[in-house]
């Protein structure tokens, strides 16, 4: 595995990156996470999880032979479903309550145009909360934690 650090909004490293290495699979984590800070400052939402998602998708798409594209969404785009548990991927997702959903949502959208327009493999990992060592600090389980230290 080749590990390099970079801007996936960076056009000319990706293209360079994908020409390089011959790569078949894009692995794409890079976000701007959390729902409270997506209110005071959505446009860091919006530059970091839809322009840099599509620039990730034109670069793939550009490649002599398309790479396998696996991205991360959110158990966030849920929105106002939230309250119906268990959760289903056919589950209706058109009602966002945060701007971090909608625009996860909006790369779920994204990544299905590619996979239709292009025939690009496309796979959305819908993750729920994470925890451990690596975790958010302003998560609500870290915060309850330090609270009650």
């Amino acid at each position: 595995a080749i590990f390099i650090q970079g801007d996936v909004c960076n056009s000319s490293l990706i293209r360079d990156l994908l020409e390089e290495h011959r790569i078949t699979h894009i692995l794409h984590l890079a976000a701007q996470a959390g729902v409270r800070y997506s209110k005071a400052n959505p446009k860091a939402y919006g530059e970091a999880n839809v322009m840099c998602t599509i620039n990730l998708l034109e670069c793939a798409k550009e490649a002599e032979k398309i790479p396998i594209f696996v991205f991360a969404s959110s158990s966030s785009i849920y929105g106002s479903e939230y309250a119906r548990v268990p959760f289903v991927e056919s589950q209706i997702t058109d009602k966002p309550i945060s701007v971090y959903a909608a625009t996860k949502l909006a790369t779920e959208h994204l990544s299905y145009a590619y996979h239709s327009l292009y025939q690009m493999h496309v796979t959305g990992l819908r993750f729920f909360t994470v925890y451990g060592p690596m975790g958010r600090p302003d998560m609500a389980a870290w915060m309850w934690a330090k609270a009650i230290s």
